[in-house]
């Protein structure tokens, strides 16, 4: 009996992709085995691609994210979500602090001016549903901020949609990682109490880092990575390090380093996405995108271990 297809949603940018694929000429067969998805799919995607073109080009004159979209399906008040949308750029053009409490208020005053729904509630749910259609997030202003410079992002992204064209590469070969620091020991800083006062505690530095890394569509993830500071810990003492779901590291400092990073992209990265690549009849070819940390090869690597200069 045939193993059943696992359901797979593609956002608007794979969307994207496959009609401009099918007008290059390619067969709907060949796109829907490159996206893992069955022709039908295809098929739908190519009637409808006037639709989704027109709903695209709509989002983005708005601002609207089209990373994470996958439907177009419109707001249910779609003439408040517009109306709120207007309003919280406005107001965030003038630095005004916006809490959730205080859009929710502003949707249920807003609505009222545009004689809407009677039965409209501003509820969390809308909420979550307007953030995520619009891309928003929350910081705590006081200590957060959006690091990267605008015209740095802006220059950026237009050179890497010039390094993907000339690679003539598609999402799937595109690969992004990053690491952080997991301090596995560390206790919360606040509690619940009913006294005035709680007693403190030393807090514990025990830490590792761990190392995650995905391609664009999410379909290829590869195994973390993780760096401590012992070669066999205690809790392994009679356990197979090599049998770990994990690329296991050691450092002293359980950091990331530079002999670490390229011995796991030649040893891990290339085997692995080299037989991504096959299964999806791809290119022997794909991109990989870090920080500029200092841990970080300062050279662009290349698989045939020969590196060239940016």
């Amino acid at each position: 009996m045939a193993e059943k297809r696992k359901r797979v949603v593609l956002g608007f940018n794979q969307k994207l992709e496959i009609i401009k694929r099918l007008k290059k000429g390619e067969t709907a067969s060949s796109i829907a085995q490159i996206y893992d998805v069955g022709r039908t799919t295809v098929n739908d995607i190519k009637r409808d691609a006037e639709k989704i073109e027109q709903h695209v080009s709509k989002m983005q004159s708005t601002d609207g994210d089209i990373k994470t979209r996958k439907t177009m399906k419109p707001a249910k008040f779609d003439q408040l979500d517009n109306a709120m949308y207007q309003w919280f750029i406005q107001a965030r053009s003038q630095g005004i602090p916006l809490s959730c409490h205080i859009i929710m208020t502003k949707a249920v005053e807003m609505n009222k001016k545009l004689e809407g729904d009677p039965n409209f509630k501003a509820s969390i749910g809308w909420l979550d549903k307007f953030k995520f259609r619009h891309g928003i997030r929350q910081l705590d202003i006081s200590v957060e901020k959006l690091s990267a410079d605008s015209a740095v992002v802006a220059d950026f992204k237009e050179q890497l949609n010039l390094k993907i064209t000339k690679l003539n590469l598609i999402r799937e070969q595109v690969y992004n990682c990053d690491e952080t620091g997991l301090n596995w020991k560390v206790l919360p800083q606040k509690t619940s109490l009913s006294e005035k006062t709680a007693p403190g505690f030393k807090v514990q530095k025990d830490r590792i880092t761990a190392m995650v890394c995905a391609n664009a569509t999410g379909n290829h993830r590869l195994p973390i990575l993780v760096i401590d500071k012992s070669k066999k810990p205690h809790a392994f003492k009679y356990f197979n390090m090599s049998a770990l779901p994990v690329s296991y590291y050691v450092q002293k400092r359980a950091w990331m380093d530079q002999t670490i990073f390229s011995d796991w992209f030649h040893n891990v990265f290339v085997p692995q996405v080299r037989a991504h690549m096959t299964t999806k009849q791809l290119p022997q070819e794909a991109l990989l995108l870090m920080d500029n940390a200092p841990t970080h090869p300062s050279c662009e690597l290349k698989s045939d271990n020969a590196p060239t200069h940016p």
